[in-house]
């Protein structure tokens, strides 16, 4: 039964609240499939535009206006089974999860979703989970849905996943969130394990912790093994952790087959591990990050203990935890190289001072010189050194407003293209390189994987050819005379 109470539409029981209908159509199959022609709008004076419970499904509609509470302001998800396709939820604000959210404070039951070729944005929550805030022993399963430019003031920009059972996102894309930890998005308490397959972390940010992920438990909980497969991580930022921050004695993480590139910290660019055992990262490349304070590309600190197979890690790690040459059973079939991408800049920085509209003080200014490009905050502007000397570096045009502290900086040199692209280049030692018996027969964007003619196959499993990171090498190899 969907009925309307208090304004707010209430979808109850097995039934499908379709939009995408301009009022002409003469049967269901001649709906638009656009969700912007259906519109629930709260105006902002709803603290719910919707709630969905009991095998009720939101099919192909625009979700916004809502201003909240703890229950979700755009999406409120009550118990059962229930779905959300093909909807736009956006521009709703609530303390817990702006755009979608299941709390099971109070004894609430609790639900199954699923979310699929969705877009969640620019919603806001004044607590946690700007995008999504999900709790409770049911299952949330994410297929080709984006987060995007949410926003919450403490814990998951993108996503909040709190004392939950678990779940898997695949194909998501996570980019442009913000929070003051776990900017993209942000796991404590699991339950049970978070799957992330084939998904994209991309320019999301953290005042504190992990710009892309931060994972953690409370104390003394019983910590879980959480996996990336096939996930790229590009342009994140955080003050420790500019990709993923892991953090907890009783959590492990997985990483396979996954590319972290040009993220940008005070310490750990790529990653930052605390405390936890059982760690693993394989067929994983970590290239072009950095550490403002600490320059380093990962840091394993505290008592972490972190395997590592067949991967390429520029720098190696921080605190001396891995040796440069990979020895002994850690780190076999792993090299310390640059990855060769396709298009990326030369180098990533996070700011730990604020700057003015046209300058700013960097711990290292010997990357760059005058005449170099910027990029500031992944906008796409072409911005020039004009000064570059004692850490103070002075760039044309200006910005509009003084640069915040934690903003990203990226240096070009002197390549006019902002298009970034971390795929393997021609001479990259991540092709035919990597595990094959780990490695998923498809990388991030479904490609089989190759055996490039005329570079040697240092891998190891089946197939031998397998390449390191998120994305197969499909291009033309050039091989020197």
């Amino acid at each position: 039964l969907a009925t309307i109470g208090d304004g707010s539409l209430v979808a109850n029981g097995p039934v499908a609240v379709v939009g995408g209908f301009s009022g002409d159509e003469t049967d269901a199959g001649s709906a638009s499939g656009d969700a912007s022609v259906t519109i629930l709008d709260g105006e902002q004076s709803l603290s719910t535009v919707t709630a969905i419970s009991n095998g009720a499904t939101l099919n192909t509609l625009t979700v916004t206006g809502g201003a909240g509470d703890a229950k979700g302001a755009g999406v409120y998800v009550v118990e059962g089974d229930v779905s959300i396709l093909n909807c736009v939820v956006h521009s709703n604000s609530g303390a817990f999860g702006g755009g979608i959210s299941h709390p099971v404070a109070g004894g609430a039951a609790s639900a199954n979703l699923v979310l699929h070729g969705s877009v969640v944005r620019d919603n806001q929550a004044s607590k946690n989970g700007g995008g999504l805030h999900w709790q409770g022993s049911g299952a949330l399963t994410v297929t080709d849905t984006v987060f995007e430019d949410n926003v919450a003031a403490e814990l998951g920009g993108g996503l909040a996943l709190h004392n939950a059972a678990g779940g898997t996102l695949t194909g998501a894309t996570i980019v442009g969130n913000a929070a003051h930890s776990g900017g993209g998005l942000q796991i404590q308490n699991a339950t049970g394990a978070w799957a992330f397959v084939n998904s994209r972390l991309v320019g999301n940010k953290a005042v504190g912790l992990g710009g892309g992920a931060y994972l953690t438990n409370d104390a003394n909980f019983t910590g879980t093994e959480h996996s990336f497969t096939s996930c790229l991580f590009v342009g994140n930022t955080a003050n420790e952790g500019g990709g993923v921050e892991i953090w907890d004695s009783n959590l492990a993480v997985q990483m396979v087959n996954c590319t972290l590139a040009h993220n940008a910290a005070a310490r750990g660019g790529a990653v930052e591990w605390r405390y936890g055992k059982g760690n693993g990262v394989y067929n994983t490349i970590m290239s072009g990050n950095r550490g403002s304070l600490s320059n380093d590309n990962a840091r394993v600190i505290d008592g972490a203990s972190v395997e590592v197979g067949y991967s390429l890690l520029q720098d190696g790690w921080s605190d001396g935890w891995l040796g440069a040459e990979f020895e002994g059973p850690n780190g076999q079939g792993s090299v310390e190289s640059e990855a060769s991408y396709v298009n990326m800049p030369k180098w990533a920085a996070r700011l730990s001072k604020e700057g003015t509209t046209d300058t700013f003080v960097i711990a290292n200014s010997g990357p760059y010189e005058e005449g170099d490009l910027l990029e500031v905050d992944m906008d796409g502007v072409t911005r020039t050194v004009t000064y570059s000397a004692e850490g103070t570096i002075t760039f044309s045009p200006a910005l509009a407003t003084k640069i915040p502290i934690g903003t990203l900086v990226w240096n070009w040199g002197s390549n006019p293209d902002f298009t970034w692209d971390a795929s393997l280049s021609f001479f990259s030692p991540a092709i035919d390189a990597a595990d094959g018996d780990l490695a998923p027969p498809e990388d991030l964007d479904g490609e089989p994987r190759i055996d490039v003619d005329g570079i040697e196959n240092v891998g190891t499993g089946t197939p031998n050819y397998t390449d390191m990171g998120a994305l197969e090498f499909h291009g033309l190899v050039l091989i020197p005379n």
